[in-house]
């Protein structure tokens, strides 16, 4: 063996000193440093009859990357561990990038303090790659960059690659173009009208090919790995798609494989976007992570079953070992106060907006609905954060909460939810819930029930110059107005307030028709400060009809919500915060669907709740 690979290396170097060159080292060190090595590894290096001309730097390349592979935790025996002292020099390099890259993310994401979301791009801006640049100039050690782009606009346009999903160079490149603002950020080189020069499919091949080793490679791919980790820990939504075109002339068959696929990848998003967000403080040694709790309770929530059944169920469609009904409870209960799960949920629908916001929508000013909904509740009234409410399914008590949605089409977002705490007045939901969107999105009107007719109620909206549309009760003032003047009649109207308010001024509005299902010969009458006339009453009318969208919503989040018999009020409100999330993504889904294939947002669902909640908690993550 010894006198084999002597000769072999007597041969190799006369290869080299008759090319010209004075670097033999290599093969030499390989003799006397590793006698061990076996004929078959001088081969694999090699790579090419003996006598035939061979690159160097191909040679050093497959030597790297193939001791690379024989030492550390990838030692399968061929080489000692100690092989040679540049591949350990390497490796040392290389774990000290991984350092490096470690202080880079944090650091980047320090920017970024305060944001919900960012783009890859804005976030590969602030990140510094030279722990990379310095790995890749120490592996060709030696070699001049011949590069026209500074490798530090490489790597990220090659890290952002792998970010955003995108497969091949040529998606890379068509991004880049139709996004030059990316282009910048990434440091690409910009000509003298200003726009960035991007390079060829030809050149970032041969960059990612030929340029980049297996341990560069790692490197970029710890980028995006660390980055997703470092972004959910923070709550910042990082490494969303951005709109797309939507597919024109497209056959019904290109049509459906195409919907098909896109569903897919969107609730695979969905699930790595939203369920780091709802944390259950889980062990990491335990049997059962996070995502399996969540997975089983979307498919209780979508059976409308109680959790000890629907795990069983869940485990037959599984077919393999599934969380326990008594596990699931077990998690939930750490939650010692209703404010820690209030605060959770908070950041999750905010993530959930800005991915909504990410496609175009929320961007025009809205019209938004408040209104309340009733769980029922059949133990004592005395328990906590029970109220009263009208009989109703064999009960008169309740746990109440208070929501603000979006009643435009394609854009029925719950924005927030609240409990309504006992003794309560109702001004106070509204207040809270007009606070808690303040900033979020842009207010058009809001439209209430009359159960929140109150001179609370409106002067807080006259106050904060909120445009509000609501039904007047109809008391015998107004009943007066009605008969003295008919309808459709406007005048301002004086409501008497509370001995120690001031009285509240509205516009008291009376139309003839049918709003509702209600007698169309019917006198209807409306509280609002939008300025109005007799002849355009019937508009404000026509648009407080939108509202009723609201109780089509209620009807679908109720199909969302897992039913159970606890009494734990941090159970019951945990799982209604849960169902308003899965409403949410299902919407958004249902919208980014229609915005793909038609370009526009949907009417009416294209995906119905139950296939959208069975293909959450059956996407894998990827």
């Amino acid at each position: 063996m010894i006198i084999t690979l002597l000769a072999f290396s007597v041969l190799f170097s006369i290869s080299l000193v008759s090319r010209g060159s004075s670097d033999i080292s290599i093969i030499w060190t390989i003799f006397f440093e590793s006698s061990s090595i076996r004929l078959d590894c001088v081969l694999l290096l090699i790579n090419a009859p003996v006598i035939a001309p061979i690159d160097l730097n191909t040679f050093r390349k497959k030597y790297i990357t193939f001791t690379g592979k024989c030492t550390g935790k990838y030692n399968q025996g061929l080489l000692p561990a100690s092989f040679h002292p540049w591949t350990e020099r390497l490796m040392e390099e290389y774990t000290s990038a991984i350092s490096g890259l470690d202080r880079e993310i944090n650091k980047a994401f320090a920017a970024f303090q305060g944001r919900v979301s960012i783009s890859c791009s804005e976030f590969l801006k602030e990140l510094d790659v030279t722990p990379i640049c310095s790995h890749i100039f120490n592996t060709y050690r030696g070699e001049e960059w011949r590069f026209r782009h500074n490798p530090t606009f490489m790597i990220k346009a090659t890290a952002f690659m792998k970010l955003k999903g995108i497969k091949f160079q040529v998606g890379l490149i068509k991004h880049l173009k139709e996004n030059p603002k990316d282009a910048e950020r990434l440091g690409a080189c910009v000509n003298a009208k200003g726009t960035p020069y991007i390079p060829a499919r030809r050149t970032f091949n041969y960059f990612m090919n030929e340029r980049l080793t297996k341990e560069i490679w790692g490197l970029i791919d710890y980028i995006g790995d660390k980055s997703k980790e470092v972004a959910s820990e923070k709550g910042i939504l990082l490494n969303f798609a951005t709109a797309e075109k939507p597919v024109k002339n497209s056959s019904e068959r290109t049509l459906f494989r195409r919907k098909r696929a896109k569903t897919s990848e969107i609730c695979r998003l969905m699930r790595k976007s939203i369920y780091p967000k709802v944390s259950m403080d889980i062990a990491h040694n335990s049997i059962f992570q996070q995502n399996d709790f969540l997975d089983m309770l979307t498919h209780t929530a979508l059976t409308h079953d109680f959790t000890e059944s629907g795990s069983c169920t869940y485990s037959f469609r599984k077919d393999q070992r599934t969380p326990s009904a008594d596990a699931l409870l077990y998690h939930l209960k750490k939650y010692r106060h209703r404010l820690a799960i209030e605060d959770m949920f908070s950041g999750v629908f905010d993530m959930v907006l800005e991915m909504a916001r990410r496609q175009g929508m929320l961007q025009r000013p809205l019209d938004l609905a408040i209104d309340m909904t009733d769980i029922m509740y059949y133990g004592d009234k005395e328990d906590y954060m029970v109220v009263g409410t009208k009989p109703r399914a064999g009960s008169n008590y309740c746990f109440k909460f208070a929501t603000v949605n979006a009643v435009i089409n394609g854009e029925r977002f719950c924005l927030y939810a609240m409990p309504v705490e006992p003794d309560r007045k109702v001004d106070y939901p509204v207040e809270r819930l007009m606070e808690a969107i303040k900033g979020k999105v842009k207010v058009k009107r809001v439209f209430l029930d009359r159960g929140f007719y109150s001179t609370r109620v409106i002067e807080y909206l006259n106050r904060e110059h909120v445009k509000f549309v609501m039904p007047a009760v109809k008391s015998w003032r107004i009943k007066d107005v009605i008969e003295k003047n008919g309808a459709p009649y406007v005048t301002d109207y004086k409501m008497k307030s509370d001995w120690d308010k001031p009285n509240t001024w509205f516009r008291l509005v009376l139309v003839k028709g049918d709003y509702s299902r209600g007698n169309p010969a019917e006198t209807h009458a409306f509280a609002t400060n939008i300025e109005t006339s007799a002849n355009t009453a019937f508009l404000l009318t026509e648009a407080y009809k939108s509202r009723w969208g609201i109780e089509t919503a209620y009807r679908v989040k109720e199909a969302f919500r897992a039913r159970t018999t606890s009494k734990n009020y941090v159970i019951r409100y945990f799982y209604f915060l849960f169902s308003l999330t899965l409403y949410n993504l299902w919407v958004l889904l249902n919208s980014m669907l229609s915005l793909f294939l038609y370009g526009k947002l949907p009417d009416r669902p294209i995906v119905t709740a139950k296939m959208f909640g069975v293909l959450l908690y059956t996407v894998e993550f990827t």
